[in-house]
């Protein structure tokens, strides 16, 4: 109920939380996000699922 009727039983405030909390972009092997750099190819046809999978708080999909 959390993720699918926040606001009618009154999670709202649980739910965003939630999402929040799992919204970071990963890191390579060097301990470094390079999301910042490659944000141009957030919305781009050929890197939108690698960009969502690898960049989730750059662009804005979480």
């Amino acid at each position: 109920m959390v993720e699918q009727c926040p606001k009618t039983c009154n999670f709202c405030d649980e739910a965003q939380r939630k999402i929040r909390q799992g919204c970071v972009d990963k890191t390579g092997p060097n301990g470094r996000s390079n999301c910042q750099q490659v944000r141009y190819l957030c919305n781009d046809t050929l890197y939108y699922r690698l960009m969502t999978e690898q960049c989730p708080k750059t662009c804005n999909r979480c």
